[in-house]
């Protein structure tokens, strides 16, 4: 072998890399639970705003709201009271 080579097959034993060992999970057990508690915490946060945020029913018009309207009223202003007494009785 001459010197070059030698040199040559040295610099490659020097690069080669070791083979890397398979990816292990670092967390312990003590923070997989700290994060599990987290995300329950959240969810729980998530459920109980959900929860909060029931619909009442839907009132509608009855009949003797249709009593108060004026048959003279405009398409648009039968449609303005029809809002406002909506708005009123759900609001």
């Amino acid at each position: 072998m001459t010197g070059y080579q030698s040199k040559k097959a040295a610099a490659q034993d020097k690069l080669a890399q070791p083979e890397q060992e398979p990816w292990k999970e670092f967390a312990s057990d003590y923070e997989r639970g700290v994060i599990d508690g987290m995300q329950k915490q959240m969810q729980s946060s998530v459920d109980k705003a959900v929860n909060a945020m029931t619909q009442r029913p839907w009132v509608g018009l009855s009949s003797v709201d249709f009593n108060d309207f004026n048959p003279l009223f405009t398409a648009e202003a039968a449609a303005r009271w029809a809002e406002a007494k909506l708005k009123e009785r759900n609001a």
